[in-house]
């Protein structure tokens, strides 16, 4: 699924269009390692892709125990 979310970003920013992602509940892609890492990098590199990542959850603090999702934070314009 990830790929797939990548591949259509990289896709789109060749056509010129832009991308909006949203992930609901997303501190629940943090539970895994592997999908952790790559929430991070995704959410790091999609802007430059002309891509808006938007995180969605109920409790924040929830991010805060994961240092991905302190990253993830940290890395955002807006909360």
């Amino acid at each position: 699924v990830f790929d797939q979310i990548w591949n259509r970003v990289v896709r789109n920013q060749k056509l010129g269009k832009k991308t909006w992602i949203y992930f609901d509940e997303m501190q629940l892609l943090l539970l895994d390692k592997y999908a952790s890492d790559f929430f991070f990098k995704l959410w790091s590199r999609v802007r430059k892709y002309g891509a808006s990542p938007t995180g969605i959850t109920q409790n924040v603090e929830t991010l805060l125990l994961d240092p991905n999702g302190r990253r993830i934070i940290a890395n955002s314009e807006f909360m």
